[in-house]
């Protein structure tokens, strides 16, 4: 358990039979109790499975906000998750940068709810995409009248008695991963450190202007790529539970071992979509709560 594990609690919810000793094999710090319920219609933040790639539901009575909205080939899985949870309206969509597994299924989202704003960073012009997927998001925006935000490092928003921020990206780097938006949401008094695919040379800047990084959840960057999540940067943040983003048996081998393997030298109890499918965490009388939806 994790190093904090004695003031949080955390309960399991699996919603299929899995084979007990296969299960607990691919799960790291199995020492939680099952149950056999559902994951429906619930406020808090959603780590969706779209398996090789990134997508984030923050629900609050207060607004409801997307992050990054998976692959192309996923788009119609996440919409009727989105669906099932009763969203109707994007307060906000941030799209952490433009990559496929990131925004592939953003035209969808767009086209298949009321998006009131969407976040994006600065590409600089020698590195905007061509690609066809970028298009098909840039369409959707300019169709559906989508107020566009450029990401800005320092900007804050607010929503009922919550709130995130922009930590990020602090340069125009060269790459469209280090350009990832990095966010802290304030959710009911917890928080969450969402990191795209932002790379080590985007996190070290990000330590060098931010003195607190602190956090209770961290999305692991780049689905737990050794490219990302350096020591330092890990251990700023000092994260409860990590959550990594990836698809089961891909073709990268993410989550890299130097990174799963870093965050059991720091005790800090880590999920994995492509095991655990859907992960919700939810905060029930000022503690964190986690389910697992296994798909």
């Amino acid at each position: 358990m994790s190093k904090k594990s004695g003031k949080i609690l955390v309960a399991v919810v699996v919603a299929i039979v899995l084979i007990c000793g296969a299960f607990s094999s691919k799960v790291p710090f199995l020492q939680d109790v099952f149950n056999d319920t559902e994951v429906t219609d619930s406020n808090g933040v959603h780590f969706i499975d779209v398996g090789q790639g990134d997508s984030i539901l923050v629900k609050t009575e207060d607004a409801d906000i997307l992050i990054d909205a998976g692959p192309g080939i996923n788009a119609g899985d996440l919409t009727s998750y989105l669906k099932e949870q009763e969203i109707e309206t994007i307060d906000y969509f941030i799209t952490t940068h433009p990559h496929e597994d990131h925004i592939g299924g953003a035209d969808d989202v767009i086209y298949s709810f009321n998006v009131k704003n969407i976040i994006i960073p600065y590409i600089p012009e020698s590195v905007i995409p061509t690609t066809k997927v970028f298009e098909n998001m840039l369409d959707a925006i300019e169709e559906r009248n989508v107020n566009v935000i450029q990401a800005e490092s320092g900007a804050k928003y607010t929503f009922g008695e919550n709130s995130f921020e922009i930590l990020g990206p602090n340069d125009e780097y060269e790459d469209l991963n280090m350009l990832s938006v990095i966010t802290r949401f304030t959710v009911g008094g917890k928080t969450f450190m969402f990191t795209g695919d932002t790379e080590k040379e985007s996190e070290y800047d990000t330590l060098k202007k931010y003195s607190d990084l602190s956090a209770d959840v961290l999305k692991v960057a780049h689905h737990g790529s050794s490219t990302s999540s350096s020591e330092k940067f890990v251990k700023a943040v000092s994260p409860d539970f990590a959550v990594i983003s990836c698809g089961y048996d891909n073709s990268y081998g993410h989550p890299h071992d130097e990174t799963t393997d870093l965050l059991e030298k720091l005790n800090i109890e880590y999920f994995r979509t492509d095991n655990d499918g859907n992960i919700v965490f939810s905060i029930e009388n000022g503690e964190l709560v986690v389910n697992k939806e296994v798909a």
